[in-house]
């Protein structure tokens, strides 16, 4: 398994994730808007929910990168501010369980009081839950889950509830959707605008250890 120890290598890592994704999503932009209309109108209703597993998957990939980053920081858990703690808790009290260590409460309990002074440790693949829906709702838990302030994002809810979800899921469940050509260039920017905003702010986090405890 990867295991992202520096910043730099999760700079590129996230770099990689967000330029391969606005790539496709360009391509597939200016493919629909050179086509011809018959062309045009199926790729628009390809492109839609191509869109949305861009955004569902940049926000889980890189959150799960920079999980991977927390846990190779060789930090304890006091070290760690509060969300992250959380996570490396949750991770520590589920492979306890797991190993059928944990016979009663009160050993539960032991283990919680002492947890501070053991090894952060997050589990990260595989650990995002986006629930195949990534609503703003959804993805407001997500990110304040690891210290992102959402208040930026908040003029964007709307649109990706009614826009960018509701659009792939009409499709998704075989309905007939009317989008034009440039509707569905502003959600492909969009889409592209989102992925940008939250690479932004996990590098930010990254490069201000503000996963840290000062």
């Amino acid at each position: 398994m990867l295991r992202v120890r520096t910043t730099t290598q999760f700079s590129n890592l996230i770099g990689d994730e967000f330029a391969w994704r606005r790539k496709e999503l360009i391509d597939f932009r200016i493919h629909a808007r050179t086509s011809n209309l018959i062309v045009q109108k199926i790729m628009i209703r390809a492109g839609v929910p191509l869109a949305y597993a861009h955004w569902e998957g940049f926000v889980k990939s890189g959150t799960e990168l920079l999980l991977n980053f927390v846990s190779h920081q060789n930090l304890q858990n006091k070290d760690l501010t509060d969300v992250f703690f959380a996570h490396s808790l949750k991770t520590q009290i589920n492979q306890l369980i797991t190993s059928c260590k944990a016979t009663s409460i009160t050993e539960t309990a032991a283990f919680v009081r002492d947890s501070s002074k053991m090894k952060a440790e997050i589990r990260h693949k595989n650990y995002v839950d986006t629930e195949s829906n990534l609503s703003s709702v959804i993805f407001e838990q997500i990110a304040k889950s690891i210290g992102i302030d959402t208040s930026k994002y908040e003029v964007m809810y709307k649109y990706i509830d009614e826009t960018i979800l509701h659009n792939r899921n009409q499709i998704a469940h075989g309905e007939y959707l009317q989008l034009n050509i440039t509707d569905f260039h502003a959600l492909i920017d969009r889409v592209a605008d989102l992925l940008h905003m939250y690479k932004t702010d996990l590098e930010n986090l990254v490069i201000t250890d503000s996963f840290k405890l000062i």
